[in-house]
């Protein structure tokens, strides 16, 4: 939209980051700089208080209350550390299960386009976990698993990633690691070595583009962000919405990454309304999540 402005048509943008954050450099990592591992943290806390304020059978892991649910959970993530656990085809380590947690808190029902299992299939994971991890249990490990259907590697991620913006050497990123963790607990890991392969990417940052980000589009920008967004937290949509010439933000209260993968009617109906007049909704307009986590 800022390389040409001019041919800016209908365009909205789903689930946003801070393009400042994401293109400039500093001592932290890309995800870092923009709050992910806080975001992901957030939304990991939300996920136990509200999977422990319904029974079990509405959310397999539930321990009967929000602290009792998140106390669980540590102490599922300490029995990993001394002994893996099968689920299934998959062999389960504590770094594993931790990288299960991130994906599946992006959608909040199941999103089988993308793999995503949504929060109910991943409560039903981490209650497997706890039970095949319990103290005499551990028998046999489950073999490895058969690659998935299609292939969708790290390096399509780094591709992008490593070239927007440049990235820490990758001596400092065990320190960058333990300030992460005490940040924001063990969602602050993952989204720290994310971005380590950068330090060595070919081309890294040579050819990103830095802005302005304010230049007048021929037609308006329509942002889109989730308030309790694990990846891309509601505070990039808010920056970009603010930093681009002629935007428009349309907040949808509700978890998951991106309202695409976590639908909205009322969204849905702004952003139609939007492709095809050119309407934008008013300022200031919340739509809710179509559905609730763990329905009744």
């Amino acid at each position: 939209a800022n390389l040409f402005p001019q041919r800016a048509g209908a365009m909205i943008l789903d689930g946003n980051v801070n393009p400042v954050a994401w293109t400039r450099g500093g001592p932290l990592p890309t995800a870092l700089r923009m709050g992910t591992d806080e975001s992901a943290a957030a939304t990991l806390r939300s996920f136990l208080g509200l999977c422990g304020r319904v029974p079990a059978a509405r959310c397999a892991f539930s321990a009967g209350s929000p602290a009792a649910t998140r106390a669980k959970f540590a102490a599922l993530l300490r029995r990993l550390r001394e002994h893996p656990a099968g689920a299934g085809a998959h062999r389960y380590t504590y770094a594993s299960t931790i990288s299960a947690v991130s994906e599946f808190l992006y959608a909040v029902k199941p999103a089988p386009a993308l793999g995503i299992a949504g929060w109910q299939a991943g409560a039903k994971l981490l209650q497997h976990l706890w039970t095949a991890s319990a103290p005499g249990r551990h028998g046999p490990l489950a073999g490895p698993a058969s690659p998935p259907a299609f292939y969708n590697g790290p390096e399509q991620e780094a591709a992008v990633v490593c070239t927007d913006g440049p990235n820490p050497p990758a001596a400092s990123y065990p320190g960058l690691a333990r300030f992460a963790q005490a940040r924001s607990g063990v969602m602050g890991l993952p989204w720290t070595w994310l971005t380590e392969v950068c330090a060595r990417w070919p081309g890294s940052a040579q050819d990103r583009y830095a802005g302005p980000w304010n230049r007048p589009t021929a037609h308006p920008v329509l942002v889109v962000g989730n308030t309790s967004d694990p990846a891309t937290p509601y505070a990039g949509s808010v920056a970009m919405s603010r930093l681009l010439a002629r935007a428009r933000l349309l907040t949808v209260h509700g978890f998951g990454h991106t309202e695409l993968l976590n639908p909205s009617r009322c969204a849905a109906r702004y952003e139609s309304s939007y492709l095809v007049t050119g309407a934008l909704p008013l300022a200031g307009t919340v739509c809710q999540q179509n559905g609730q986590p763990f329905p009744g």
